[in-house]
């Protein structure tokens, strides 16, 4: 979708939740941006090295996806965040507090969804973070995006 057209204003956060976990279909697309959890466990921060390196080389923007991790023994509604350099790595996950409002749009029909890095890079103490923006639209819906 072509950001140009998206007219973003802030909404309830309670109302957007609950419309969401109730199965009720968004009447504007939603733009939500995260910091990535989970970025300096399992090989994560080798990952956003390679990212940041890509991204500092302008080879292109970096593709990624967002996946339901069903078999996750710490939360039923993880969701991962996967980067494709090349292969697709994990990259972390959706924070907590958000997970079960993402999971519900990523998994639901009736959306079309675009995930765009917002930032990669080092932080004071050494270690790699990550935040993403993503957009939650209606399909057949492109007239103005709503920021939770």
């Amino acid at each position: 979708m072509d950001p140009r057209v998206l007219k973003e204003e802030i909404v309830n956060k309670e109302e957007f939740e609950f419309t969401v976990k109730s199965g009720k279909l968004l009447e504007h697309p939603a733009t939500i941006r995260f910091r990535v959890n989970g970025v300096t466990f399992e090989g994560r921060q080798e990952v956003l090295k390679e990212l940041d390196e890509f991204v500092s080389q302008q080879i292109g923007d970096a593709e990624l996806m967002l996946k339901a991790d069903e078999d996750n023994e710490y939360d039923k509604n993880a969701v991962a965040v996967y980067v494709n350099l090349g292969k697709w790595k994990q990259a972390g996950f959706v924070p907590k507090d958000g997970a079960e409002v993402i999971k519900k749009l990523i998994k639901h029909d009736g959306y079309d969804s675009s995930f765009k890095l917002d930032w990669v890079s080092k932080g004071n103490k050494g270690n790699y973070g990550m935040q993403i923006v993503s957009v939650f639209t209606p399909k057949g819906n492109v007239v103005e995006s709503v920021v939770y």
